[in-house]
């Protein structure tokens, strides 16, 4: 009934996430140890908190022992305190033993509580005296607009629900799955999860999945996305670099292990300053493995140093330096 601790406030019939996690902040709420189940310590304490805030009855008016209006009626014409909409265990419902405590007086149903589906359907169920019906969520979300966005080792998986619901997607090499992504419990109609670690150039199936507030769950049918290549982050490899120098101008020859352009710096003072715009190039665009320039303008008997560089189609560049002397006339 606290919505501090359980603010799903759902009644199930079973053991599930939200009850753990609910245990687990009515622990740290009362200092005991997070373990996310009842044990000793936290049954005793649950029974305390019984004991403070007891349950409404049929006969019962406003038990609040106050004449606070804010902590008195839950709604017109039934004497509820506040405090006291406890949402009653499902088995206290229709438990004999729990009647014959009582006085044969079966338990308020609140409007606070949605009562199992077990226990609506019972023929023992005196739903004439309740307070309030209630109908319990049996439908799972409809889930819509699937999509994905693709990288070379990446994904991410959008899709839409019809009602508020959590959001997982399986995925894998096949249909079997086998990998999960983390459960993200926050109830949304827009989902949208990552997938990381993937392989470049491979075919992945993926199932989406959505959990609604009464536990209903909600799967995809098999869907499919293929990973992009791998970019190409690997500059080319220069060798066999040579220099065939006259008195004023130089051949310049090397090769690269891929196609890539062709361009060189030279100057008669090291190092060369590649960043200047006063240094000298020559550069030629082609893509190619075999490349060659020729400097001119060069001074007689004079050693000059140089910068080859190529570049291949992404932009991935590597250099090599050397030393010539010119001839003499």
């Amino acid at each position: 009934a606290d919505p501090e601790i359980y603010p799903e406030g759902i009644i199930s019939g079973y053991f599930g996430k939200l009850t753990a996690q609910a245990v687990k902040r009515l622990q740290k709420k009362h200092g005991l140890e997070q373990v996310g189940f009842v044990g000793p310590k936290t049954l005793k304490k649950l029974n305390e908190l019984l004991e403070e805030h007891p349950l409404s009855f049929e006969n019962s008016t406003s038990t609040s022992g106050d004449d606070d209006d804010e902590d008195d009626d839950l709604h017109d014409g039934i004497g509820i305190s506040r405090r006291l909409c406890a949402k009653v265990p499902p088995g206290h419902l229709i438990a004999p033993g729990w009647l014959r405590k009582h006085d044969g007086v079966q338990p308020i149903v609140l409007v606070c509580q949605t009562l199992p589906l077990g226990i609506i359907t019972n023929p023992n169920w005196p739903t004439a005296t309740s307070t309030s019906t209630s109908t319990v969520d049996m439908t799972a979300p409809t889930i819509s607009n699937i999509s994905a966005s693709v990288s070379h080792a990446s994904a991410t998986v959008g899709w839409m629900t019809n009602e508020s619901a959590d959001s997982q997607i399986a995925y894998g090499a096949t249909t079997a799955y086998g990998s999960t992504t983390t459960l993200n419990s926050a109830l949304v109609t827009s989902h949208s999860q990552a997938i990381t670690g993937l392989a470049a150039s491979t075919t992945y199936h993926y199932q989406v999945r959505s959990r609604d507030a009464a536990g209903n769950l909600a799967t995809s049918s098999d869907q499919m996305f293929t990973t992009t290549v791998a970019p190409d982050l690997t500059p080319p490899i220069i060798s066999s670099v040579s220099a065939s120098s006259l008195a004023t101008s130089s051949a310049m020859s090397w090769t690269t292990d891929e196609v890539a352009t062709s361009k060189a710096y030279y100057s008669n003072s090291s190092p060369v300053d590649m960043t200047s715009t006063s240094t000298p190039t020559v550069s030629d665009s082609s893509l190619v493995t075999s490349h060659s320039l020729t400097l001119t303008g060069l001074s007689s008997s004079t050693t000059y140093y140089y910068v080859v560089e190529s570049a291949d189609a992404v932009s991935n560049k590597a250099t090599s330096t050397g030393i010539f002397a010119t001839a003499g006339y």
